[in-house]
């Protein structure tokens, strides 16, 4: 699956233009922090755009927390803002903030950890964003054997030996009905299929189809 990520940076897009224009599916930034008021200006819009024209949506939040008890209490407001939303595509919480740091790698990783087993238990499917130099700051192995990893690296010739079901390939990418510049991704699973067919992220799990 191709794919586009997109914030209050590409303003208002053409969603009808957008799917398209051949684009599959895109993650939404639904915000950063820890305060409502820090909720993308452009995020309902944008969903309600995707929702409208029929492209499978996610979303992100971006993190800036530099000990475990904000990142929860980031991940409190994101699910504010997730509330009576259905998203195709998973949940990720972004993980790029040079605060975060100054957690030591077991406490960074442990952090993330209790955050996405928080959105877990609100019945969604979440991963990690993050990119390839970034990695080394956590026990990436460890977590891409429990969620699904969406990771930045825009060389021709980038680090393949990290797991990744999305991989973010350009900040410089165009697409029909955004003005400027794009996040462009290459999505190796079939997320629409597997989150709703586990009821997660909103959805009402369907009965097994009799044999």
């Amino acid at each position: 699956m191709r794919g586009i990520d997109v914030s209050k940076y590409q303003r208002t897009p053409d969603w009808q233009a957008v799917k398209d224009s051949g684009v599959e599916f895109a993650i939404l930034r639904a915000g950063y922090g820890r305060e409502m008021s820090q909720k993308d200006p452009q995020f309902e819009r944008n969903y309600a755009e995707c929702i409208r024209v029929g492209l499978p949506a996610g979303v992100y939040w971006y993190s800036y927390a530099d000990d475990p008890a904000e990142m929860l209490a980031e991940v409190g407001v994101l699910l504010q803002c997730l509330r009576g939303k259905q998203l195709a595509m998973p949940v990720y919480l972004d993980i790029e903030d040079r605060a975060q740091t100054r957690m030591d790698k077991a406490t960074l990783t442990a952090a993330i950890d209790a955050a996405l087993q928080q959105l877990e238990a609100a019945g969604y499917f979440v991963g990690v964003y993050t990119y390839t130099n970034f990695a080394q700051y956590m026990d990436y192995e460890a977590l891409a054997k429990k969620y699904t990893m969406w990771l930045a690296d825009y060389r021709e010739n980038y680090n393949r030996t990290l797991p990744r079901d999305i991989h973010q390939y350009t900040s410089r990418g165009a697409v029909p009905g955004i003005q400027g510049n794009v996040d462009m991704n290459n999505c190796t699973r079939d997320f629409p299929e597997i989150i709703k067919g586990a009821g997660l992220n909103g959805w009402t799990k369907q009965p097994d189809k009799p044999t």
